[in-house]
């Protein structure tokens, strides 16, 4: 029997993907310069999205299913304005490395979002711890491994 983590309340019928996430290492890097963090950054917010479109575009054509609200949380997470200035905010002022800056960001709103009075969006703290970890391993360039929708990065 699989177990997993409920994202939203409500019944649901259907296939199911499973991700086994490999424990995330992150590992000091000495002398990478602000810019290069920048980058990094950035690189993997664009690989991120390009994964998350793949892997809605896949179930859709798999699954027939037509509305993933998830993906598009994720998808907004990966765009949010606040999100991306408070991390590259870090990275210059502060001199810290992507993932670190980034994990702190993503730690404050994570905070906001629990004690806020609508269940809706308490209920997206999931969703944005999950984004942030793809975030992290783009960076970093360690990959996940997909069960139910092989190769998802193809073609």
């Amino acid at each position: 029997m699989i177990a997993g983590t409920v994202s939203s309340m409500g019944t649901g019928m259907g296939k199911v993907l499973v991700i086994k996430n490999k424990t995330l290492i992150i590992q000091t890097k000495e002398g990478r310069f602000v810019e290069e963090e920048k980058y990094l950054l950035l690189d993997a917010l664009e690989m991120s999205m390009a994964e998350i479109v793949k892997i809605r575009e896949k179930l859709i054509k798999e699954l027939g299913v037509k509305k993933i609200t998830r993906f598009k949380a994720q998808m907004m997470i990966l765009e949010d304005p606040e999100i991306i200035s408070n991390t590259i905010y870090r990275i210059e002022k502060e001199h810290m490395k992507a993932e670190d800056a980034l994990k702190v960001t993503i730690d404050e709103f994570v905070k906001i979002f629990e004690v806020m009075d609508n269940e809706l969006l308490r209920e997206r703290v999931k969703e944005i711890r999950d984004i942030s970890e793809r975030i992290i391993r783009n960076i970093i360039k360690q990959k996940n491994s997909f069960l139910g929708i092989d190769n998802v990065n193809e073609n």
